[in-house]
């Protein structure tokens, strides 16, 4: 089962060095508790183009960094809240050109 959650961008996106995104969303995937002062939050970006799925959770099978976030490792999730987003662009959820291809109407740029 995929654990994919998915956060919409503001429409339209503006791009740091020009253009904006129309219906863009970024994929990602959350572990651990946000504690009630909420300063326990760490976001791990993927390295290059992985997906978001960077650990097992109770709805999915193991992650590329199964050994280094979960309860008592490196990236504990009993003491962090845990948010892994999916790179703008890529293939595994987030909007990318791909997107824009089949929907002419909302293009990138």
């Amino acid at each position: 089962m995929d654990a994919r959650q998915y956060a919409s961008l503001p429409d339209p996106f503006p791009m740091w060095r020009g253009g904006v995104l129309h219906g863009a969303r970024i994929a990602y995937e959350t572990w651990g508790e946000l504690n009630a002062a909420r300063d326990n939050a760490l976001l791990l970006f993927t390295g290059l183009s992985p997906p978001a799925h960077a650990a097992s959770s109770r709805r999915s099978s193991d992650g590329w960094w199964q050994g280094m976030v979960g309860p008592r490792l490196a990236i504990d999730t009993e003491r962090l809240f845990v948010i892994c987003v999916n790179s703008l662009g890529s293939c595994f959820g987030s909007s990318g050109r791909l997107r824009s291809m089949r929907q002419p109407a909302s293009p990138i740029g």
